[in-house]
């Protein structure tokens, strides 16, 4: 896939903001919106790995369903925020 990250199954997008000088990206394949970002690509690649890391933990501890990647799912379906992970969005 390009322009994306891959960790545990789970792929993120890469983009870059050169008005903020920044690097960001979204898990994409699921239905809920989990963001992450960095000002290098090692930076963007640890904080979407702690993201995914913490989606999993989240739902573990909450007791719902882990979302697993759709492959079917392309960098430009829109996702949906989802109440479980609202801090995040």
């Amino acid at each position: 896939m390009k322009n994306a990250l891959s960790y545990r199954g789970y792929y993120g997008s890469v983009e870059f903001s050169d008005e903020d000088n920044v690097f960001f990206g979204r898990i994409i394949g699921i239905t809920d919106r989990i963001t992450f970002e960095g000002d290098n690509v090692q930076a963007l690649r640890n904080d979407f790995q702690e993201s995914v890391d913490e989606y999993i933990a989240s739902c573990q501890q909450l007791g719902v369903s882990i979302l697993l990647p759709n492959a079917n799912h392309t960098l430009e379906t829109p996702l949906t925020a989802c109440p479980s992970t609202s801090s995040w969005v």
